[in-house]
């Protein structure tokens, strides 16, 4: 199962990723350090899901979102939003742009592992 990070804090990406290999077995977790880099990613590989922090330089979480949504190829793709922002504008543009999951930061990790499950099919 292959999972696409796209987080421009390198600290937060290793944390996300090591979560993940715990939580999931044989996670193959490939991990950018912006929106433009996602794509790139996505255009050549099959992911099961793409988490993604909002504030990102060159290409946003937002903005991944919508490339990832207007694309045949990705449209389905379950999209997992990580961001600071906590005011209800900001909790409104994803769920508009139809992102399949949001977490405010800090979370919880068992919070995040849960939804990741939940985004992947697999219950809590």
């Amino acid at each position: 199962m292959k999972l696409l990070i796209a987080e421009d804090d390198a600290n937060i990406a290793l944390a996300l990723s090591v979560l993940l290999r715990r939580a999931i077995s044989g996670a193959l977790i490939t991990i950018v350090c912006d929106g433009q880099e996602a794509i790139e990613h996505l255009r050549d590989g099959d992911y099961a899901l793409v988490i993604s922090d909002w504030n990102m330089p060159r290409v946003t979480g937002l903005e991944l979102l919508a490339a990832v949504r207007s694309s045949q190829h990705t449209q389905q793709l379950p999209f997992l939003m990580l961001t600071a922002r906590t005011d209800g504008a900001s909790f409104m543009e994803p769920h508009n742009a139809d992102v399949t999951g949001y977490i405010g930061k800090p979370f919880d990790n068992d919070d995040f592992i849960n939804k990741v499950k939940q985004l992947l099919g697999e219950g809590c």
